[in-house]
Parts: structure tokens; sequence; C-alpha cells
């Protein structure tokens, strides 16, 4: 029996073995380069072992380990992905002096041997664990977005939380593309204000909270030599909020429907148990916290509809340390 321990690089790795009975590693130390000629030549390395291969262990963080983890797993090698604590503190118990590539990759051949970590799958899971963190990646970048338009409406329009208690609620959106700033919401006329987010299945702003909006701005502490500047960066954010919300919903969309998938084979947890946090609370004054002119705009899809994300990361199963 051979384990081979394999130290995982951007560009190459080190390959090492242990043989059957031996404490320690071979000094002889393979390297090959992530590549279709680096693979063939592991390959051939294999195929000239005397004793079969039992196991290849390796570290499974970042990203670099999948397409060996997958072109060995197609081979029909065992291989089995590691904690990188997990290997830390076996090379610790190891008395391990030196930390270098090769040394990293003998210590992953011992513990192959000594240990016996359980070869697993690598790639099982593996599509769904990519799908669910771009999901989440979209949601992180949105509530980015989401800060940098209450920061540029806390600067031209702050009284706006008076009359919204969410900064990205629909409405609250569409009444920002009107009137970016408190000097533009002065000069629009109320029956313009009044019919933002006017649509099929959608509640427009109407004339009383849009009267109530005018007569905010009409007294604005807002920062008039930014009135320019804010009115550009929010159409530009707004842009992109939507933006996010559309490819967050595609998102969603494609990790419900691989969820979906491994539900119809096996055990069927409900994605809707996961929930988004919602968008940062509205900054509310003094004077209008608690005033029932303020509206609770109703949450964006974006902010309240069950992640099928967060649910595909709670129940894919994924190797050790990803």
């Amino acid at each position: 029996m051979t384990t081979i321990g394999i130290d995982i690089g951007g560009r190459s790795h080190a390959v090492a073995r242990c043989r059957d009975g031996e404490p320690k590693a071979d000094r002889e130390v393979l390297r090959v380069s992530q590549s279709r000629a680096g693979f063939a030549a592991l390959d051939a390395w294999l195929d000239r072992q005397a004793e079969p291969v039992s196991l290849v262990t390796m570290e499974s963080s970042g990203h670099y380990w999948l397409p060996l983890a997958s072109h060995l797993g197609h081979r029909g090698v065992p291989v089995a992905g590691v904690n990188p604590l997990a290997a830390k503190y076996f090379a610790r118990s190891r008395l391990a002096r030196t930390k270098s590539d090769p040394a990293d990759a003998r210590s992953l051949a011992e513990m192959g041997m000594r240990d016996t970590p359980p070869a697993r799958d690598p790639l099982a899971g593996a599509e769904l664990r990519q799908a669910a963190r771009f999901a989440m990646t979209l949601v992180t970048e949105q509530a980015k977005v989401c800060q940098r338009l209450i920061r540029l409406v806390e600067l031209g329009f702050p009284e706006l939380g008076e009359v919204f208690d969410d900064p990205t609620c629909r409405t609250a959106r569409e009444v920002l593309r009107i009137a970016p700033t408190a000097q533009v919401a002065t000069r629009r006329r109320a029956a313009t204000l009044a019919n933002a987010n006017a649509g099929p299945g959608h509640r427009r702003l109407g004339e009383s909270r849009a009267a109530q909006l005018q007569a905010a701005a009409a007294e604005s502490i807002a920062v008039p030599e930014l009135d320019a500047e804010v009115a550009f960066e929010g159409g530009l954010l707004l842009d992109q909020y939507d933006l996010l919300e559309r490819q967050i919903g595609a998102a969603d969309r494609r990790v419900a429907s691989l969820l979906d998938g491994e539900t119809a084979g096996g055990s069927g947890r409900s994605r809707a148990s996961a929930r988004r946090s919602p968008p940062p609370s509205w900054p509310r004054s003094a004077t209008s916290s608690g005033s029932p002119t303020s509206t609770s705009c109703s949450r964006s899809p974006a902010s309240t509809r069950p992640s099928a994300a967060q649910a595909g990361r709670a129940r894919t199963p994924r190797p050790p340390g990803t």
C-alpha cells in the first residue's frame, strides 16, 4: 500500500510518497504543473509505483485543488480532502521543523498512511456549493451598494427617512429616481411624486405622502454644494442596485433548481428555513422616530424572500476545510 500527499499550489503542486510500513515519507518529491501536461506526468508517475496507490491526501482549501481532485477522481484514484488545520496539527505532532511545499507534501502522505482519512468524492455537491457561494457574493455586493446609497441620501435628502423606514424598498427607490435630492424634490410637481412606483401590481406613493415629502424637502438640511454630484452618483447606484436585484433573483433560482434536484433524490429540507438578512435600517431622527406619518415601505423582494443560496450552503455536503 502506498499513500500520496499533494501540497496544492496556484501553478504547481508538490507530490510525495509514503510506502507501506514506513513511518516517514520518501525524500523524493515530484513537481507537477497545474496543466494537462502536469496531470499526465502525475498519471505516469502513479502508474510506475511498485505498489498500488491506496489514497491521495490533499488540503481542500481554496479552489486550486479542485481541477486535480476532479482529474484523479475520474481516474478512479481515492482522494481525501482534509482540513488545513488538521494537516497543520498533524505536522506539529510529528515535530516538523520546516515549512515548505515538499515538507507539507511529505506530511500529507504520512497523514494518509497513519490516520487514513476517509476518501470521498471531492466534487460531490461542488456545483451547489459554487452556486450558493456566488449568490451570497451578490447579496454582499448589494448590501454594500445599499450602504453607499444611504450615505448619499443622508447628504442630499436626509428628510426622506421621515417618510420611509426602508431606503431600499421599491417605492423609495422610485422616488429617488424622480427626486434624487431635496432640491430636486422641491422643483417636482406633486402629481409627479405621487405617481412614483405607479404600475400594475405596485402601490404608488400617493398625494398625501408626496405633499409630506415636498414639505420636508423645503426645510431640508441637505448640502447644496453636493446636489449635482449626489444626483449623479445616486442614479448610478440605483441602477447597480436593480441590476444586482435581478442577478440575485437569477442566482437564487439557480440554487433552488439544484436544491430541488437534491430533494428529488434525497432528503427534503425546505429552503424557506433560511432567510436573507434585511437591509440596514434607515437612520431616524428624534422628531421622526415613531411618527405616524412615516411609512414602512414594503421590503423589496431581495430583502425578504427566502434565500435558496443560504439553504444551499447550509445543507450541501462539503469536504473538510472548504
